[in-house]
């Protein structure tokens, strides 16, 4: 009992943390059975509330948390993890945050990410690095248009 007091300070924190386990399971199985539209549509809920920053680090802490269960049944993968983080946050009132899939020439190949932004700059990515030099090809909503 001792180590679930030290994550979590209510039962509301257990339960956004379940919550976290199950949109990311969300993403992965609906992302490969429906159109882009139809995905950005169904994780774009209405913002409630106002953002409290805390909220935002707990979020991420918990994504990473999941995706690094070798026995979690959803892998790590910017595009599902952006998708997760941008419906969750945007239920914590942050609604000034944009999701952006974005694509680079790396050689003669081309490579693509998937990233939250706010203000215009990255957000919540780990290093900022995988963004560096990528074009976006469309960012969500497109109010949010802004390049890194």
């Amino acid at each position: 009992m001792s180590k679930l007091s030290e994550n979590f300070r209510s039962l509301s924190d257990v339960w956004e943390f379940l919550r976290v386990a199950a949109r990311l399971w969300a993403a992965q199985y609906l992302k490969a059975r429906l159109p882009v539209p139809e995905l950005l549509r169904r994780f774009t809920p209405p913002v409630r509330g106002v953002p409290q920053e805390d909220h935002a680090d707990a979020l991420q802490r918990y994504v990473w948390w999941w995706l690094a269960r070798p026995w979690f049944p959803v892998r790590s993968n910017c595009w599902t993890r952006s998708l997760a983080l941008f419906e969750l946050l945007r239920r914590h009132g942050f609604g000034d945050v944009g999701l952006v899939v974005g694509v680079r020439r790396d050689g003669a190949d081309l490579s693509g990410h998937a990233w939250l932004i706010r203000g215009g700059v990255p957000f919540l990515e780990p290093t900022g690095e995988e963004v560096v030099g990528m074009r976006p090809m469309f960012t969500h909503p497109e109010e949010e248009a802004e390049e890194p």
